[in-house]
């Protein structure tokens, strides 16, 4: 091989290492841009996971999740147990939609809509 084969195939080389293939929408994927509302989306999730009569309801362990202010009330709380850790419930942790509902509507003020 020549000194200018050997320029080129290393210029080849190096060039083509460079390349890789980019997904936009893996890279920067869309936001869900949907509302997420206290009275169709969050107590739901609040009625069947938390506030039952053996977990946070108005008769058992503290705190009470049975009405909007006392859930406003512990927000931040709900958000790093169901939301960050994923230690509550304790039965199992919620699904990924019910804790992304939780920790949009929480970053948005936890809005009584």
């Amino acid at each position: 091989m020549n000194k200018r084969q050997t320029i080129i195939g290393l210029f080849v080389v190096a060039s083509l290492s460079g390349c890789y293939y980019d997904n936009e929408e893996s890279l920067y994927p869309k936001p869900i841009v949907a509302e997420v509302k206290w009275s169709t989306n969050i107590k739901p999730i609040i009625d069947v996971n938390c506030a039952t009569q053996f977990c946070h309801g108005a008769i058992a362990i503290s705190p009470d999740l049975t009405t909007y202010e006392r859930v406003f009330a512990n927000r931040d709380r709900i958000k790093v147990r169901a939301v960050v850790e994923g230690t509550m419930p304790i039965s199992a942790p919620l699904n990924p939609s019910m804790r992304d509902a939780l920790a949009k509507w929480i970053d948005a003020g936890a809005p009584n809509n």
